[in-house]
């Protein structure tokens, strides 16, 4: 059964109320028996999504490292420095929304917006939306589940529930996005014949690790720019436990912005790249 326009109304309201420097705020809404809309500011920036897959370049040959050369599209990918920033931001976006019990339920790069830090600048900040409207959007029962492919945790799918965990999964999938800059579903190359199929960037990442090739899935731009290895190292092993088929396995929002903001291009003097967090390299 579709949501009612009390019902709707009624949790606008209440999101409305939830605020954080990360979160995209709901500006306004509409609600009548036929139609449903959420106002946001318009974020001319656009989305992560739109930063790091500017075009089609998600076709992979496993003959083939995952890096390409930095010449070309690959040549306008954020740095480092950018990637962490919007990583850290997110974490604490979802961080704060599990504080005040709300599961996001959608994290994906396309619901992730960028917005500079000083107009005119090439920082760029992470403002996450459409916290907790997944079901509310597309007029469905609460009990649904809407399956974003790649992103979507294996157990929401079992269970028919979102989780703090699914979320946690979510991110992760978003986190590998930025360590990769591939998307959650990679078309691989089986053969020189065209042959291949579209297998989730987790499983493809998983694999690359299992065979100790974890270098390979980080993008070229990322790792010239990174201040230690060690950093990647720490976030792609942050990735693969926020995508753990165990639940239990995976660390909380909190935990996961703690590391995250251990991995700035500026560190703190205080800090030492192996002091960041208790996460070995793979």
């Amino acid at each position: 059964y579709p949501i009612s326009a009390p019902a709707f109304e009624r949790e606008m309201d209440a999101l409305a109320l939830i605020n954080h420097k990360f979160l995209l705020p709901i500006k306004g809404y509409y609600s009548d028996p036929l139609e449903k809309a959420i106002i946001y500011e318009y974020i001319p920036k656009g989305t992560l999504y739109g930063l790091l897959h500017p075009e089609e370049k998600n076709k992979l040959s496993l003959s083939k490292h995952f890096e390409g050369s930095t010449t070309g599209p690959e040549s306008s990918l954020p740095d480092w420095a950018t990637r962490q920033r919007i990583a850290f931001g997110v974490a604490k976006a979802l961080e704060h929304l599990h504080k005040c019990n709300l599961v996001h339920k959608d994290v994906t790069s396309n619901n992730i917006f960028l917005e500079e830090l000083i107009n005119g600048s090439l920082k760029l900040s992470p403002l996450l939306a459409d916290s907790g409207i997944l079901q509310l959007a597309s007029n469905r029962s609460i009990e649904d589940v809407v399956e974003k492919l790649g992103y979507t945790a294996p157990e929401v799918l079992q269970t028919r529930r979102y989780t703090e965990k699914s979320d946690i999964y979510s991110f992760g999938v978003v986190l590998l996005e930025l360590i990769s800059g591939k998307k959650p579903m990679v078309y691989i190359d089986i053969d020189d014949e065209d042959n291949g199929q579209e297998v989730t960037l987790v499983s493809l990442v998983a694999m690359y690790c299992e065979q100790m090739r974890g270098r390979d899935v980080m993008d070229s731009v990322a790792w010239d720019t990174c201040p230690f290895p060690e950093y990647l190292n720490t976030a792609l092993k942050l990735a693969m436990e926020c995508v753990s088929n165990d639940t239990s396995l995976r660390p909380p929002m909190s935990q996961v912005a703690f590391v995250l903001q251990g991995l700035a291009s500026n560190p703190s003097p205080l800090k030492s790249p192996a002091s960041t967090s208790s996460f070995s390299s793979m």
